[in-house]
């Protein structure tokens, strides 16, 4: 859901999809949005048999109904070292909704995940881990069930008026310590 470009590695996503469903896994993907990697990502869906729907973008208001559909969420970056100290926006907007997160990142961002139990982290790149997990997922839905760790993670690191507090305190602070000196 949201931009499709490069950085996001959705090839992994589709190739993950055809390969859980050649191993019996009934699952529907969807990816959602618009952006730079979308032709390719479309040549590469129908070379392999078009085993996900990629749509266009949608409006503002239909963004939960998509959420609402899923099971499981992506967050997904390409495996590049760069990516390793960088924490999706769109990460906090999954665990917000209290979805299973399928996190398909490293460092930062899968630390997130992993200490909020907000999902599920594989390496990014790698389809032949993400389409076990969706096969694991399918079998087990229990490991699918809301998720309330991300959302109490937000309440405490992400909400705005927390987020204006500490920056409050650390201004306060700032300004303490410059007048000391």
């Amino acid at each position: 859901m949201g931009t499709i470009g490069r950085s996001q590695g959705l090839e992994t996503v589709i190739r993950a999809t055809a390969a859980a469903r050649e191993h019996g896994v009934r699952i529907e993907t969807r990816i959602v949005g618009y952006g730079a990697d979308v032709a390719r990502l479309r040549a590469l869906n129908t070379a392999l048999g078009s085993p996900v729907r990629l749509l266009d973008r949608v409006q503002p208001n239909e963004v939960f109904g998509h959420y609402d559909w899923a099971d499981t969420t992506v967050v997904a970056l390409r495996d590049w070292e760069p990516f390793k100290w960088t924490v999706p926006s769109k990460l906090y907007e999954l665990m917000a909704t209290g979805k299973h997160i399928t996190a398909i990142v490293d460092g930062e961002a899968a630390a997130l995940v992993r200490e909020s139990n907000s999902g599920d982290v594989v390496p990014p790149g790698d389809a032949s881990a993400v389409a076990d997990l969706w096969g694991r997922l399918s079998r087990d839905r229990a490991l699918v069930a809301s998720r309330d760790g991300g959302r109490a993670w937000i309440a405490r690191n992400a909400e705005y008026d927390v987020i204006g507090e500490q920056y409050r305190v650390l201004l306060e602070t700032e300004v303490e310590r410059n007048r000391s000196s």
